[in-house]
């Protein structure tokens, strides 16, 4: 009696579990809504697009910019056999009924899944986004990064979301200003601050300033060890870190320094000098010659006889202009050069008549 009851719970437990499995299956497949039925299919090359027909997506440019940011994220990847369905939305209502987010901010452009190979792009039409084809780099750069992950699936956020930025080029001068300043106000940020800024980030903040100085230190960073590195060692330490789970020994085995090492020289070199010496300034900056001829009493040309100077603080960053007591000294300097030498040349001249 007890052995049969005990056999009867068993197979109640594992009925449930599988029940819980399957409607855990259904929810993750159901976060991806499908597309409305309004929509047309257009196939491309490595790519499924969705799109409203009566609507005015430019079919021309999806085609031609997807392309362009399939190109450039399988050269990067080293080959990306994935095929991406796209779906385009051509307003801010079309784009929330497609994602099945009611709130979703306008601001907010696209939104990538990816799932055992089967990308999915969420996007807003070109003729809501100048810069579609960046964005779209930057949303398959994303599912690339998944498809590399085999073990361990979330890298570091800095990282992950450093590198999908980078493969994107998405950064401008600003930024770059914008950063620099921050560093010389004491406010770059050490990468577990950035971390927990990505794990606070929604799509309500998504556009913060928190999460844009994080954004662009992250692009900064990893543009950084790919310019002294190499793009193959960013693979190569995505790919390890898919593998072995630690991003630090990932770094020190194909770089030689922890990423905490990068972002602190990083931001030194955003700071910049802090006064501007003659130490600071390349000799070269700092530095100019002067030179010219001898002539003598006759005004006539002394063979062999020149008079170089070279005048230190030129060019001095923060210096101005050259001071008028060192200018003074240099030309006292070559007048007393050019009196002397044509006291000389006027003595030989007497002695030989």
């Amino acid at each position: 009696m007890l052995q049969s009851m005990a056999s009867h719970i068993v197979r109640l437990a594992l009925v449930c579990t599988l029940l819980l499995l399957l409607a855990g299956i259904a929810v993750a497949e159901s976060s991806i809504l499908p597309a409305p039925e309004y929509m047309t299919t257009q196939s491309a090359d490595h790519f499924t697009i969705k799109y409203n027909p009566e609507g005015k997506v430019d079919m021309t440019k999806v085609l031609k910019d997807s392309a362009a940011a399939y190109d450039k994220i399988d050269r990067f990847f080293l080959g990306y056999h994935n095929n991406t369905t796209v779906k385009i939305a051509d307003s801010n209502e079309e784009y929330r009924a497609i994602t099945g987010m009611d709130d979703v901010p306008d601001s907010i452009q696209a939104i990538d899944f990816s799932d055992e190979g089967k990308d999915t792009i969420i996007i807003k039409s070109p003729n809501i986004l100048p810069d579609f084809r960046q964005i779209m780099t930057y949303h398959m750069a994303k599912n690339a990064e998944r498809n590399m992950l085999r073990v361990y699936h979330t890298p570091p956020a800095w990282f992950d979301e450093g590198l999908a930025e980078y493969v994107a080029s998405n950064i401008t001068d600003g930024d770059r200003n914008y950063s620099a300043d921050l560093a010389k106000q004491s406010r770059w940020m050490p990468l577990d601050q950035i971390d927990k800024i990505y794990e606070s980030t929604t799509i309500y903040n998504m556009n913060s300033t928190d999460n844009k100085n994080a954004r662009i230190q992250s692009f900064l960073l990893v543009e950084r060890v790919g310019h002294i590195y190499g793009n193959l060692t960013l693979l190569d330490i995505l790919t390890d870190f898919g593998q072995q789970g630690d991003l630090d020994n990932a770094f020190m085995k194909y770089t030689g320094q922890k990423p905490d090492d990068f972002n602190r020289e990083l931001g030194e070199i955003m700071i910049g000098p802090q006064t501007a010496t003659a130490s600071a300034i390349p000799e070269s900056d700092s530095k100019a010659n002067i030179s010219g001829h001898v002539f003598d009493a006759n005004s006539d040309l002394l063979s062999n006889q020149t008079i170089n100077a070279t005048v230190s603080g030129m060019n001095m960053k923060g210096k101005g202009q050259l001071s008028m007591i060192n200018l003074f000294g240099i030309i006292v300097i070559i007048i007393a050069d050019l009196a002397a030498a044509a006291i000389i040349a006027y003595v030989r001249r007497k002695s030989v008549l």
